[in-house]
């Protein structure tokens, strides 16, 4: 089993390489103001900052489909900020919180299956691209819910490491042969074969 600050670094370099590509797909903006000279503390929106946070799956559902949708918040991007400061007709947030949107198991997104793709129950990836593209028009900042301390069972990661007990993956989880008649509980999963994992 690995120590801590092993496990420590693996999360945290997934962590970083996460963001990478979250913000790699987002916008270049961020980039090009670092390189033009913009100092820290111009950078820093969120001090003064309202964010709304977004429950996708309830906010707006586009396509008749009784779930919400990426393509249901842009179309109502208008609603939390329409980019008009003296505007009566907004919200005026200059952020939203997005809830998870990676494809997990669950309602709720907090138990991840694919940490590089939206689940397709809100749309594509190309549709929240165009939503944050739509935000940035408005003056809006796009947060998102990320959870790289646990994942889904139904995780690929997970699956390799419950059924190979040589699998890099492994020593991303925490392993208990204690049995227990819980089926959920905070910060465990109980698995098929009766073994326990604390992530």
């Amino acid at each position: 089993m690995a120590n801590c600050s092993e496990m420590i670094r693996v999360r945290g370099a997934a962590l970083g390489i996460s963001f990478a590509l979250i913000l790699g797909g987002c916008s270049n903006r961020a980039v090009s103001k670092v390189a033009t000279g913009v100092t820290l503390n111009q950078s820093i929106w969120w001090r003064d900052g309202v964010c709304y946070e977004v429950f996708v799956r309830s906010f707006y559902d586009s396509d008749g489909d009784g779930i919400g949708d990426l393509r249901g918040l842009t179309a109502r991007l208008d609603y939390i900020n329409d980019g008009n400061p003296a505007s009566t007709h907004s919200l005026g947030a200059n952020c939203i919180w997005l809830m998870p949107i990676d494809k997990s198991m669950s309602y709720h997104g907090y138990d991840v299956v694919d940490y590089y793709h939206v689940d397709p129950r809100y749309g594509t990836d190309d549709d929240f691209r165009n939503l944050v593209t739509e935000a940035h028009k408005r003056g809006i900042h796009v947060i998102v819910d990320f959870v790289p301390n646990h994942t889904g069972s139904q995780n690929p990661w997970f699956q390799a490491a419950l059924h190979d007990p040589r699998s890099p993956y492994r020593d991303w989880y925490r392993w208990s042969k204690t049995r227990t008649s819980h089926r959920f509980a905070t910060s465990t999963t109980t698995v098929s074969s009766g073994m326990r994992c604390r992530t």
